[in-house]
């Protein structure tokens, strides 16, 4: 089940990011220690498919000074594309 995509807005510190993954069969995410690689490639799928993520506060999957954000996830399976996707409001 690859993940083809990966989208959100006010996720933890992104104001904005939309990741096209079609194709890719591998990856390297780099970046300072706290930038926010392990909150988009993991966190942000297990917040959508599951409701909860590594936080333990549900609030700080929004970024700061922002009051509501959305996250998104599609893959594929047997060749059909699924989508889901999340928001969260204070």
């Amino acid at each position: 089940m690859p993940i083809t995509r990966l989208w959100g807005k006010n996720w933890r510190s992104y104001p904005s990011v939309d990741l096209d993954l079609r194709g890719v069969q591998a990856a390297v995410v780099s970046g300072q220690t706290g930038s926010g690689k392990s909150a988009l490639v993991i966190d942000l799928p297990r917040w959508v498919w599951f409701g909860r993520s590594q936080s333990t506060r549900a609030d700080e999957f929004i970024r700061l000074g922002e009051k509501d954000c959305f996250g998104g996830v599609q893959w594929e399976s047997d060749g059909t594309l699924y989508r889901a996707i999340r928001t969260r409001s204070i």
